[in-house]
């Protein structure tokens, strides 16, 4: 079966099936990993592009999945072609978060002296690429990693973000780093509490206890 194959008999059972949630397409696709499974990762990662390339979201929700399968075939070189993925293919705030949450971020945590590469993507037009900056870092951030200064400074940065949904990014990022660097965390929203924006400012702080949010904002 070739990938045009393959995708297209994903997609006609996905219609057929009338999948229209995120667990359902994630079982469809374990299911359809163990077809491609002995390919390969360099087939697996063009098939998966594929899928990218149609531009539907349940193929997405499996691309991205397969890509974060394959993560014990990633090299620093891998940081190329996602990168490409994310300003190609990248639009919305569930795309953003599904592959940065995973494969994207998983990448970063594995080798975190590429975190240097990604001050560049809060340049971007792409409300969703400036949003990616902060929350590939959220998957390092729970496992107790942060890579240098560089989660701070991009933070910065997106500090007055004209989107919401990038505001919210990084408060996001902030949250999860309140729970593995808490005092530090605490530090950043003391200096910058009377300049971020209210939206991220809660996001950051949800986690803390009523009594750390009164003793210390």
């Amino acid at each position: 079966m070739n990938n045009n194959e393959l995708i297209q008999k994903i997609k006609l059972e996905i219609d057929s099936l009338k999948v229209k949630n995120t667990p359902a397409i994630r079982n469809l696709s374990k299911r359809y990993f163990k077809i491609v499974a002995n390919k390969p990762s360099d087939e697996i990662f063009a098939l998966c592009e594929d899928l990218l390339e149609t531009k539907l979201w349940s193929h997405q929700i499996i691309a991205y999945d397969w890509a974060y399968r394959l993560k014990s075939y990633y090299t620093t070189d891998t940081f190329t072609m996602f990168e490409n993925w994310l300003y190609t293919y990248v639009k919305d705030w569930y795309d953003c978060d599904d592959f940065c949450c995973h494969a994207f971020g998983y990448l970063l945590y594995k080798y975190p002296k590429l975190a240097t590469k990604v001050s560049s993507w809060t340049k971007s037009d792409n409300f969703a690429v400036r949003r990616s900056a902060a929350v590939v870092f959220i998957y390092s951030a729970r496992r107790g990693q942060l890579p240098d200064l560089i989660p701070w400074e991009i933070i910065k940065i997106l500090m007055h973000d004209k989107h919401y949904l990038v505001l919210k990014g990084y408060g996001w990022l902030l949250k999860e780093m309140t729970k593995n660097f808490k005092t530090e965390t605490i530090q950043f929203l003391q200096k910058y509490e009377a300049i971020m924006p209210r939206l991220s400012f809660r996001y950051a702080i949800e986690k803390l206890t009523n009594d750390e949010k009164n003793n210390y904002f």
